[in-house]
C-alpha cells in the first residue's frame, strides 16, 4: 500500500486535561434524564413511608364551637329583684373582658368546676378568643371523643358566669342564634396527614433533583466541540444535531430513514463530507475508518451518511462493514434478505470472489457486508482485498468496531488511511475517549478528528435542532432502495428503483 508517513493523533494528547467541575443547565438536564428513576423512587419512598407513619399514628379529633355575647350587670330592679344586663361599648371594659376571657376559660377553677359538673374525667382542649371591640366571644373545644367535646362546651357555657363573677363581676352569657354547639359526626383532621404526605413527596423530589445536580456537577462528560478541544487538544470535524424520532416497535434495532425536511441533520452531514473530502484530498488518502469509544454513539449512522454523501460527487464510494462482531450494516440494510449476506469474510475464507459480494446502491455508491463467515481476524488476509478495493474506488468508508471493546479494531484501523472518532454528546466521559485514543495509538493510522453526534440545539454547525416524524414502513433499508450485483455477466437486480439522495439519512446510533 502506498501511503505517506503517518501523523500520530492529530495533535491530541494521551492525557485528559483536568478542568474544574462545572454545573450547567444542560448538564443538569441530562443528568436528571439519566437519573429520573432516582427521583421517582425518592418521591414514592418518602410519600409511602410518611403515609404509612401518619396513617398508623393518626388519631381522629372532633370539634365543637359556639359564639356568644357576654354582658355585664348594670343594675338590679328593687321592685321585683330582676337584674338588668347591658353592654354599652367602653374601650376599657372591652379590653378587660377580651384579656380575661381566655384566662377564665382555661383557669384551674374552671377545670375543677367542669370536672365536678360532668362527674367524670374528660379529654379536650379549649381555645377562646374575643372579637375585637365587641362583647362577642368564641370558644372551640377539640377532643378525641365527639361527646366529650360537646359536653365540655356545654359545661363551659353553663359555668362561665359563676367563675367570671370573681374577675369581672356579674355577667350574662347568651349564645348567638345559629351558632349553637352540636355533636360532631366527622373528625376535622382527616386530611391533615395527606398534607404531610404531599410535603414529604416534595422533599423526595428535591432530594432527587439534588442528586441529579451533584451528579451533573461532578460527572465529566463530553458535551460538544469545546470539550474536544479542551480535553484532547484535537479538532472537531462536525457537530451533528440530535433528531427526535418516532419509531414503530419492530424498528427498535433499525437505523431510521429521515424525512427530507430534516435539513439540519442533512446539512451537518454535508459539512462533514466537505471537510473529509478536503482532508483526504490534501493528504492524498482514500480510506477512512469510523469508530467510537463506547457502543451506542452513532458510528454506523455517521459511516453510512458520510459514504452516501461522498457518493454525490463524481467519484465512486464504497462502504465496508468491518464490525465483524455486530455487523450493523449487514443486519440493518439487509433485513428483508433481498440479497445474500455474503461479504468480505466469505472472500477471505475463499468461498466467493470480491466482485460477487459487492452490492450496488447507486451508480456511485456500493456496500460491502461483513459476511457470514465467523473467522479470526488477521490483517494479512484482509490487506490484499483492501489493496484491490483501493484501486477501484475514489473513497472507502469503513464501519469499524468500537475501539477498546473489540480487540481487532486497532488492526482493522491499520487497513485504513485515517480514523475518525464519533462521540455522542453527553454520553461518554473524557477518560473513555482517552482510553480509546490510547488503544488507537498502537496502530499506524492517523486520527483525523472527532464528530460530535446528537449535539444539543444550538451547538451544531447548522445551529438548529430538527425534528422528523416516522411511521410504518418509513424506517430501515429495503423499502424502495435499489441493489444490483455486479461482477457477473448477468447483473441480477434484487430490488427495483434507486436510492434517493434525500431519503436515506440514518439517525439511530448503533
Amino acid at each position: 500500500m502506498n501511503r505517506e508517513p503517518i501523523e500520530k493523533g492529530n495533535g491530541s494528547s494521551d492525557k485528559v486535561k483536568r478542568t474544574a467541575p462545572q454545573l450547567t443547565f444542560r448538564k443538569f438536564l441530562n443528568s436528571f434524564k439519566r437519573l429520573w428513576w432516582v427521583t421517582a423512587i425518592s418521591c414514592v419512598l418518602f410519600a409511602s413511608l410518611s403515609f404509612a407513619y401518619f396513617h398508623i399514628t393518626f388519631q381522629p379529633r372532633y370539634r365543637s364551637q359556639v359564639r356568644f355575647t357576654i354582658t355585664p350587670l348594670v343594675a338590679s330592679d328593687a321592685t321585683n329583684g330582676a337584674s338588668v344586663y347591658s353592654f354599652n361599648y367602653n374601650p376599657t371594659l372591652a379590653t378587660q373582658m377580651a384579656t380575661t376571657f381566655p384566662y377564665i376559660i382555661n383557669s384551674g377553677i374552671m377545670s375543677d368546676i367542669i370536672t365536678a359538673d360532668l362527674r367524670r374525667p374528660f379529654d379536650g382542649r379549649v381555645s377562646a378568643a374575643a372579637v375585637t371591640d365587641t362583647n362577642i366571644f368564641e370558644v372551640t373545644v377539640t377532643s378525641t371523643s365527639p361527646r366529650d367535646a360537646y359536653d365540655l362546651l356545654q359545661s363551659i357555657i353553663k359555668n362561665y358566669p359563676s367563675v367570671a363573677e370573681y374577675v369581672v363581676g356579674d355577667t350574662q352569657m347568651k349564645v348567638i342564634e345559629g351558632s349553637e354547639p352540636v355533636v360532631a359526626t366527622e373528625p376535622y383532621n382527616t386530611g391533615e396527614y395527606y398534607d404531610y404526605v404531599l410535603m414529604f413527596a416534595i422533599i423526595g423530589l428535591m432530594i432527587g433533583i439534588g442528586i441529579a445536580a451533584i451528579d451533573a456537577y461532578t460527572r465529566r462528560i463530553v458535551t460538544g466541540k469545546r470539550d474536544i478541544e479542551a480535553y484532547f487538544n484535537s479538532k472537531c470535524m462536525c457537530e451533528i444535531p440530535s433528531v427526535a424520532k418516532k419509531r414503530t416497535s419492530n424498528a427498535a434495532n433499525a437505523i431510521l430513514k429521515l424525512s427530507p425536511t430534516l435539513s439540519g441533520f442533512s446539512e451537518s452531514i454535508r459539512v462533514l463530507k466537505q471537510r473529509v473530502h478536503l482532508h483526504l484530498t490534501r493528504k492524498n488518502t482514500k480510506i477512512v475508518g469510523i469508530t467510537s469509544a463506547i457502543a451506542g454513539e452513532g458510528k454506523t449512522t455517521v459511516a453510512y451518511n458520510l459514504a452516501k454523501t461522498l457518493s454525490g460527487g463524481d467519484g465512486r464510494v464504497l462502504l465496508i462493514d468491518m464490525d465483524l462482531h455486530n455487523r450493523s450494516i449487514q443486519n440493518i440494510l439487509n433485513r428483508k434478505q433481498e440479497v445474500s449476506d455474503a461479504g468480505i469474510t466469505d472472500v477471505v475464507a475463499g468461498k466467493i470472489g470480491i466482485d460477487d459480494v459487492i452490492n450496488s446502491v447507486s451508480d456511485t455508491f456500493d456496500v460491502l457486508f461483513a459476511g457470514e463467515e465467523n473467522i479470526k481476524f488477521k490483517k494479512n488476509r484482509f490487506q490484499p482485498i483492501f489493496d484491490y478495493l483501493r484501486e477501484q474506488y475514489d473513497y472507502i468508508v469503513v464501519d469499524m468496531s468500537t475501539c477498546g471493546v473489540v480487540s481487532e479494531t486497532v488492526s482493522v484501523a491499520d487497513l485504513c488511511d485515517e480514523v475518525m472518532f464519533v462521540v455522542r454528546a453527553n454520553a461518554v466521559s473524557p477518560e473513555k475517549v482517552r482510553d480509546a485514543l490510547h488503544d488507537m495509538a498502537f496502530s499506524d493510522v492517523r486520527v483525523m478528528g472527532f464528530v460530535i453526534n446528537c449535539a444539543e440545539i444550538g451547538s451544531g454547525d447548522s445551529g438548529y435542532k430538527y425534528y422528523g416524524r416516522y411511521g410504518k414502513r418509513r424506517y430501515g433499508y429495503g423499502y424502495g432502495y435499489g441493489y444490483s450485483h455486479y461482477g457477473k455477466d448477468a447483473r441480477n437486480a434484487y430490488m427495483s428503483g434507486g436510492m434517493s439522495p434525500h431519503h436515506s439519512d440514518f439517525t439511530k446510533p448503533d
